[in-house]
């Protein structure tokens, strides 16, 4: 199953959406105020609906889009609303850097649990922040084993990151491989 097709996108008509507080940026980059956005892709609403079924929700309790702006996944609450955003071009470019579908799913899976645990994302202790991260990391490492996948291809999505290091808001590599094998 792939994120992503041969053909070209379809997408709705685009529409801007200011973020004005915290959020999850998988990278830790520091993210653009002002997010051009779109519907996702019928692929990856499938891929959604898989992870949501394996974690046993019945509803989704956000809303999910793409966006260009978004450097790969973002998970965030504005006005009440939880969103994910994410880059599709990055979506296909994680799973090949990976070799594994399994690195895309453990993206949307790790911030699916942002949402599923009800995350602060105003927070700004580091440690609490830290374990809000390692919380989601095993949520998504959970249903990728719901779903059939081994643990060196849950490892794959971590393996994939830039590896910045250590940040306020997220652990080490390390620490999250360490978390996963727990």
């Amino acid at each position: 199953l792939s994120l992503v097709t041969a053909m070209p996108l379809t997408l709705s008509a685009q529409r801007i959406i200011e973020i004005t507080g915290g959020s999850c940026n998988f990278s830790g980059a520091a993210p653009p105020e002002k997010l051009e956005v779109n519907d996702p892709t019928p692929e990856s609403r499938k891929v959604l609906t898989e992870i949501l079924n394996a974690a046993g929700l019945k509803q989704q309790s956000f809303t999910m889009l793409v966006s260009k702006n978004v450097k790969n996944a973002r998970a965030t609450k504005q006005n009440g609303v939880r969103y994910i955003f994410y880059s599709q071009e990055f979506m296909e470019k994680f799973k090949m850097d990976a070799l594994t579908r399994w690195a895309a799913y453990f993206l949307l899976a790790h911030e699916v649990g942002h949402h599923a645990l009800k995350h602060d994302f105003e927070v700004k202790d580091k440690v609490t922040r830290h374990q809000f991260e390692l919380q989601a990391d095993t949520f998504a490492t959970r249903v990728l084993f719901q779903l059939g996948a081994k643990y060196n291809e849950v490892l794959a999505g971590i393996k994939t990151f830039d590896d910045e290091g250590e940040s306020n808001t997220h652990p080490d590599k390390e620490t999250r491989m360490d978390e996963i094998a727990v």
